[in-house]
């Protein structure tokens, strides 16, 4: 299941600096985005007016390509009483207990990963969905069932930045009502996302096609259909949303920590492994670029999990002090569009380097599943250490900095 877990994240997720002169001004969107753009909106709307709400989502999946053909299945069932009270169990159709459970009782959040029985608990500090945008374990699990929208305390704004394309479907009538669009993103997925044309205008199914990348010349391509079936008038007693772990879990501070840590700590002490991504200007941008140079900081983000806007001009404070120390920042994106990316650099006024990451191939490579997450590299290449993104990771990095520089 952990290596099942990887793969997801894998399959889910030019340089550029800061005074570069800006970009030509972005296109007018087109009728086709305008309408999704809407759709997503007056779904948002009534998911954060609903008092009370339940849903299962089921997905089926293939994975062609291969030797043979696989298949399987997700779902996720999710129950909320608001945005500080819900619970979301993530599983198979053939599993008889989740594998995945996050749960918040309005006090702490519960997660639970079956797998190795691993759990951790930390308050809640009021907005939790927020909190879910940079959890390593949820997330992903979420997208793989093509649902992590019922995570997102804004689904428009997350789905803006990782879509080059709408097309609108029109609306079919056959059974009930719905309106589809077709997305194409931007790590080459084709969406299709079709809303009740009826009643609550909620996602009532999703499917999507990915080509994945398992070696030099060859593709695996996994489709998948996820339906959603709606309850707005659930009877949801208390303890529908509260999980206790077994007593014998393993409590652990932070379960994305606990599950891929040590993937990326295969490099520690060694040579980072050559890895390009793409560059906003066009031009590639290796990790060789700066092995006898400069050490590196190399920060794989997402707009979805980037730092707040009242955070940002203390992390470029950070980011020129130590630019005047001999240190290169490489901010490596994962999963949004071009255009997105260069607008949120523009607007952060980010002092190092930014890179493109689509598919999540690079940052694979390198052993950082997770988003967001650091490496510390010296100046001959070798990875020095690995943080996940947590509010100490930037007096973390500094403390790092400061023994590599001495």
């Amino acid at each position: 299941m952990r290596a099942f877990l990887i793969a997801l994240l894998v399959a889910s997720v030019a340089g550029v600096r800061a005074d570069e002169p800006k970009a030509k001004p972005v296109r007018a969107p087109s009728p086709a985005e305008v309408a999704f753009a809407d759709a997503v909106k007056a779904a948002q709307k009534a998911l954060h007016e609903a008092k009370a709400y339940s849903v299962v989502a089921d997905g089926k999946w293939t994975l062609t390509g291969g030797k043979k053909e696989a298949s399987g299945t997700h779902t996720v069932r999710m129950a909320s009483a608001g945005p500080t009270r819900f619970r979301i169990d993530v599983g198979t159709a053939e599993e008889k207990d989740p594998h995945l459970v996050i749960a918040c009782d309005g006090k702490t959040v519960t997660r639970f990963f079956a797998d190795g029985k691993l759990c951790s608990v930390t308050p809640c500090d009021g907005t939790p969905l927020d909190d879910l945008q940079a959890d390593g374990v949820t997330v992903p699990a979420l997208r793989a069932a093509a649902v992590d929208f019922l995570a997102r305390p804004n689904m428009l704004a997350v789905l803006t930045a990782q879509t080059l394309n709408v097309e609108e479907l029109g609306t079919r009538t056959e059974g009930a009502k719905v309106r589809g669009f077709r997305l194409t993103l931007a790590g080459g997925q084709a969406v299709t996302v079709r809303f009740a044309a009826d009643g609550k205008p909620v996602p009532v199914e999703v499917s999507s096609v990915t080509v994945l990348p398992v070696g030099e010349k060859k593709t695996l391509t996994r489709t998948l259909t996820t339906t959603l079936k709606w309850d707005f008038d659930p009877k949801l007693a208390d303890a529908a949303l509260v999980f206790t772990p077994p007593a014998d879990a393993k409590k652990v501070d932070d379960l994305a920590e606990a599950l891929f840590a040590t993937d990326a700590d295969e490099f520690l002490g060694k040579l980072l492994p050559a890895v390009e991504f793409a560059g906003l200007d066009g031009k590639p941008v290796k990790t060789t670029d700066y092995t006898g140079k400069t050490a590196v900081v190399l920060y794989a983000w997402a707009t979805w999990a980037a730092p707040s806007v009242a955070d940002l001009p203390k992390i470029n404070r950070f980011v020129e002090e130590y630019t005047k120390k001999g240190v290169t920042f490489v901010a490596v994106n994962a999963g949004d569009t071009r255009r997105a990316v260069r607008e949120f650099a523009e607007k952060a006024k980010f002092g190092g380097v930014i890179a493109l990451d689509p598919k999540g191939a690079g940052l694979a490579a390198v052993r950082m599943p997770t988003v967001p997450g650091v490496l510390v590299i010296d100046k001959e290449g070798v990875v020095r250490a690995y943080h996940r993104g947590k509010p100490d990771t930037a007096d973390k990095v500094k403390a790092d900095l400061d023994k590599l520089l001495k």
